[in-house]
């Protein structure tokens, strides 16, 4: 979707509202998509009080037209068909409509969930197709998931036509919202819809039209819940979306990309955000060192408008193309994806599979003989294209193979590695003296609310203790988030605080007398960070790689054991024993005080060539055929 600025939400209403009086159906269907050219995440990062309006009005007015004009049952136009039905490429026309609701309750409105249109799928089965569609369309643009469905049901009552846009709105909207900090993850009646979804979709024996909405839902749930995610992905991505992206094909596109820059060479990584400043390259360039000196080269795809201002890594053999619109999105990446796959490649590697980049559109297609992924994001990617899922024996449990789709395969150690993180430019003894001070660099996703009930425990057994909050939020979401966040860490103190440069967060850091590690999707580059800054910390070890590397760093280091814990009360525990003992913290700070000698134990010098092993060994084997049941060591 084309990141760009919202046009003014009173010109836009005004507009749209004078199509509607006019029953001017061209000019609702354009200006309904000039309403949704701009990034939904901005409703959340910058929800000042005047956006706040502004997204408001927005947001109502659209809701408006759709349930009062296009979605009317005594509407005689073909809008619904825009909007409810799927584009020839498979595809919803206007995915982000069906968002509209989760943006009005991020605005403030009170339509959401108001019980305005009815909730009764059997009413619907014996409407005629196109009074189906609109009722359907109404309750979906006002229901936010606050509100349990028999999602079965619905699925069964509103026929094959409609399918892809319920399934398209279950999983990405339904599953989503409202906000997570108000509850314990995803709330039970959200779980149930996306068990049923998927076991309905894995019985549906066809694929389903879908959006890139749905790519999220994998990822999203990854952070919020520490199950096993490994059937979610497999059949939503690995499924559905695998055929609408392959039947995009390499159709003419308005302003055809330069293909021939594509490398030509062996071997590609695949990585959009293959700089020097990204985490991705950060923990795992020094993996592929051994490749690079080989010739392979680095794939840089960017989406419409979003082409980073930094380079790319200047060491490599580097390729970017930045998409030309979002009408082509799917089309441009077919083509892309039609001329790395004829220049008969041996092998692709993607650091990271993660839905908020194209990568996780071309690891759909088969375009080199082996193909791989690794720890960017550390979740299967679900697709039976990737043969191989390179991981490391420190961080992934004793039956870790059931948690990938892919053909795991472990190299010694952790599986990453580290560049060296700034040094801080002042010592934690220049501190001045104070009550404990505590840390977290955790983004919004990472942020849940077992999570924060337990800092607020920790907070409770330590008093005068602060913690500082570090998410990297602009000013505005500051303003927004923090309102949201105070009711969960009311027992003792906790400031949030905007987005730092990295070596200012670094500064921060290494004056804290303890980090607090997240859960169920912990760290890892901020961790080493914190490590080489002198500051201990406690995390949470689950069964899953996003949870389990914190605690493999600190039995790099060699940390307390009472540091890594096995549940919250623990966790619980483990911190406040910390913050309540001064000699505890001048010890943990003194087995850190060598920085060169903690960045050791951190690092594997044999990483790359143990990549290169593993590389040796996938070729060797060639594309996996059928499930893996035990990982591959090196």
């Amino acid at each position: 979707m084309t990141a760009t600025a919202a046009p003014d939400a009173r010109e836009l209403v005004r507009r749209l509202r004078e199509a509607v009086a006019q029953g001017d159906d061209a000019g609702v269907a354009h200006h309904l998509r000039v309403l949704f050219e701009f990034d939904p995440a901005l409703m959340l990062e910058r929800l000042d009080e005047p956006r706040r309006a502004e997204r408001h009005a927005r947001h109502e007015a659209l809701d408006d037209v759709l349930r009062g004009y296009v979605l009317a049952d005594d509407r005689d136009g073909e809008l619904w068909r825009t909007l409810m039905l799927p584009a020839p490429l498979g595809a919803l026309a206007l995915p982000l409509w069906l968002s509209n609701a989760r943006w009005m309750r991020a605005a403030g409105s009170t339509r959401v969930d108001a019980q305005l249109e009815p909730g009764d799928p059997a009413r619907l089965a014996d409407l005629p197709l196109e009074l189906r569609a609109k009722a359907l369309g109404r309750y979906l643009v006002v229901n936010d998931g606050a509100r349990p469905i028999d999602a079965r049901a619905w699925l069964a009552a509103v026929g094959p036509e409609l399918q892809p846009a319920l399934v398209c709105w279950l999983l990405s909207v339904y599953a989503q919202s409202p906000d997570r900090l108000t509850g314990a993850g995803l709330a039970p009646h959200q779980r149930r819809a996306l068990e049923d979804v998927a076991d309905w979709l894995r019985g549906a024996g066809r694929p389903l039209a879908t959006s890139v909405l749905e790519l999220e839902t994998a990822n999203d749930v990854a952070y919020a819940t520490d199950a096993n995610v490994r059937e979610l992905v497999a059949r939503v991505v690995g499924g559905n979306l695998t055929e609408l992206f392959v039947g995009a094909g390499a159709a003419n596109v308005a302003e055809p990309l330069d293909l021939e820059v594509l490398p030509r060479c062996g071997r590609v990584v695949i990585a959009p955000n293959w700089r020097p400043s990204h985490v991705v390259h950060r923990c795992l360039a020094p993996l592929l060192e051994g490749q690079r000196t080989r010739g392979a080269a680095a794939l840089l795809v960017h989406e419409p408008g979003k082409r980073p201002a930094s380079p790319p890594a200047s060491d490599w053999n580097t390729v970017e193309l930045e998409l030309a619109g979002a009408q082509h999105y799917l089309i441009e990446l077919g083509a892309i994806g039609d001329a790395l796959a004829a220049r008969d490649l041996e092998l692709v590697y993607y650091p990271e599979v993660a839905p908020s980049h194209a990568g996780a559109w071309l690891a759909m297609r088969r375009l080199a003989r082996v193909q791989a992924a690794g720890y960017g994001f550390p979740v299967t990617t679900g697709l039976e294209t990737i043969d191989y899922y390179v991981g490391g024996r420190e961080v992934e449990g004793p039956d870790a193979q059931r948690h990938y789709v892919e053909q795991l395969v472990l190299l010694p150690g952790l599986g990453v590695s580290t560049t060296t993180p700034p040094a801080p430019r002042t010592s934690f003894a220049e501190r001045a003296d104070g009550p404990p001070r505590l840390a977290s660099a955790a983004g919004l996703r990472k942020l849940n609310a077992p999570l924060l009930r337990a800092w607020d425990e920790v907070l409770a057994g330590a008093p005068g203790a602060n913690l500082d909050l570090y998410p990297a939020f602009s000013a505005d979401a500051v303003n927004s988030y923090g309102p949201r966040l105070a009711p969960h860490l009311r027992r003792g103190g906790a400031t949030l605080h905007g987005k730092l440069e990295r070596q200012d967060l670094v500064d921060r850091l290494a004056q804290s007398d303890l980090y607090l590690d997240s859960f169920p999707f912990g760290g890892f580059n901020t961790l080493v960070e914190v490590l080489a800054s002198g500051c201990p910390f406690v995390t949470l070890e689950g069964d899953h790689a996003r949870n389990r590397f914190g605690a493999a760093l600190l039995r790099r280091v060699g940390l307390p054991e009472f540091l890594i814990a096995r549940d919250w009360r623990a966790y619980v525990a483990a911190a406040r024993r910390v913050l309540g003992d001064a000699g505890l913290r001048a010890e943990l700070r003194a087995r850190l005080a060598d920085r060169d000698a903690v960045l050791a134990a951190l690092r594997d010098p044999d990483a790359a060539a143990h990549f290169d092993a593993a590389v040796e060994r996938m070729l060797a084997r060639g594309p996996r055929r059928g499930s893996a049941e035990r990982p591959l060591l090196i």
